[in-house]
């Protein structure tokens, strides 16, 4: 599966104004397409389409090789990414 990025927007119109609300998501999915219906889904969770709200956003593929290499130090050792008790590094 490959790994997608979204930045979506809910919004809003509440009377005279509108509630803009972002709203980061990343998923796996086998296309774009299907990546953007699952960040969509994720989304109206928490703002539902009954309640007025709309998504829109953009869905971008995060390179596998790019975020290893954001992850990997220069010291070769790479960053902890779930946290717990102890803090540092693992070799």
């Amino acid at each position: 599966m490959r790994l997608f990025a979204a930045a979506l927007l809910a919004r809003k119109s509440e009377g005279g104004f509108e509630l803009i609300e972002p709203m980061p998501v990343v998923v796996t999915a086998d296309s774009e397409k299907e990546a953007g219906k699952e960040a969509k889904r994720q989304a109206r969770k928490t703002y539902p389409k009954d309640q007025g709200w709309h998504i829109v956003g953009r869905i971008v593929e995060i390179d596998h090789t790019k975020l290893l290499e954001t992850i990997i130090t220069s010291d070769d050792e790479t960053t902890r990414l779930f946290p717990n008790r102890s803090s540092g590094r693992t070799q």
